[in-house]
């Protein structure tokens, strides 16, 4: 007498349906010009409202070059400052309604 094994099943975590679904930035092909490192009033391209832009700051080509600049002159102590001064950081704009990346504006 063979035996047959078992049929093969899938066990489905019942947490996983639970979890929300983080929504990932859409970035468009050609970014809007944005200058200055404020909320701007604006069209998205990618929806179409009209909306005030949401800003985010992020570590750029100044900030480490002033980094590198403090570490080379022995204020190797000071490299930290450039991270949290945000005039010296990068500006990302996004649109609020559908997270595309609208532009950056980089101060250097």
């Amino acid at each position: 007498m063979s035996s047959a094994p078992p049929p093969p099943y899938s066990v489905q975590d019942p947490y996983q349906q639970q979890l929300p679904k983080m929504s990932q930035p859409v970035y468009i092909s050609t970014p809007v010009i944005i200058r200055g490192e404020y909320p701007t009033q604006c069209t998205c391209p990618q929806c179409g409202n009209q909306i005030v832009t949401r800003t985010q700051k992020k570590a750029g080509a100044l900030t480490w070059i002033i980094c590198l600049v403090l570490f080379f002159v022995f204020l190797w102590f000071l490299c930290w400052i450039p991270f949290c001064i945000d005039s010296c950081q990068d500006t990302q704009h996004y649109c609020p309604s559908c997270g595309a990346l609208l532009g950056i504006h980089k101060p250097l």
